[in-house]
């Protein structure tokens, strides 16, 4: 039987969790080279993954193997499945630091807006995903395209990172070199006391790996 190669671990020190269509080519682009040009070892999708590698293995090793995870929140976050799923990875992926990025997109408009009380942006991509279906050639009928349970989890996440205080664009009056600038300064800080020792981050991989089986039915979906 021939053998598969197996993807190699690779180490980082910061995670670029974002939606592609949203700031690939915009803050998370200009992030990752700076971040890089500071001499951090960075993970970022368009640039770290390679042909032939499994997605779901490296991303899931990559965000267990990262003591830093910056998670951009855009307007169209949460109608992408795939940054949900990193999302929660993130928090159960032990004692990491998130760092929430607020991308023209304010805090309190996320779940309800303030001025006419209807459903924010976060809120309604969740209120549109619960009512998707999907057909299921088994039973040959339409069934939820998403279980009640997967999108609790998904509103949970969101709402416990988008909770914490994070950077605002705004704050710095939508100049974007200035936040990059910001953010940069916060993961230097915390580049040495918030790093877990290698042992750590190496057991927490091994961890992963033998339960890729399960966990890694997160990211067998399309990226969006």
């Amino acid at each position: 039987m021939k053998r598969v190669p197996k993807t190699p671990i690779h180490y980082y020190d910061v995670f670029l969790n974002h939606r592609g269509k949203d700031v690939k080519n915009t803050l998370a682009s200009n992030l990752y080279y700076r971040l890089r040009h500071h001499g951090l070892r960075v993970f970022f999708d368009k640039e770290e993954m390679q042909k032939g590698n499994r997605i779901d293995f490296v991303i899931e090793n990559a965000i267990k193997a990262t003591p830093v995870h910056i998670a951009i929140f855009s307007a169209g976050y949460a109608q992408s499945e795939w940054c949900m799923d990193e999302l929660l990875l993130m928090i159960e992926s032990g004692p990491s630091i998130i760092l929430p990025v607020f991308y023209n997109l304010n805090p309190t408009e996320m779940w309800s807006n303030p001025v006419d009380e209807r459903n924010g942006v976060y809120a309604e991509a969740l209120r549109i995903m619960e009512e998707e279906n999907a057909f299921d050639p088994q039973t040959q009928k339409k069934q939820p395209r998403y279980k009640s349970s997967t999108i609790e989890k998904w509103k949970e996440a969101l709402m416990e990172v988008t909770g914490r205080e994070g950077f605002k664009l705004e704050t710095y009056d939508g100049d974007e070199g200035k936040l990059v600038d910001m953010i940069m300064q916060e993961v230097v800080k915390y580049r040495s006391k918030g790093r877990r020792g290698k042992k750590f981050v190496k057991n927490n991989v091994r961890r992963t790996s033998k339960r890729h089986m399960q966990t890694g039915q997160l990211f067998k979906k399309k990226k969006y």
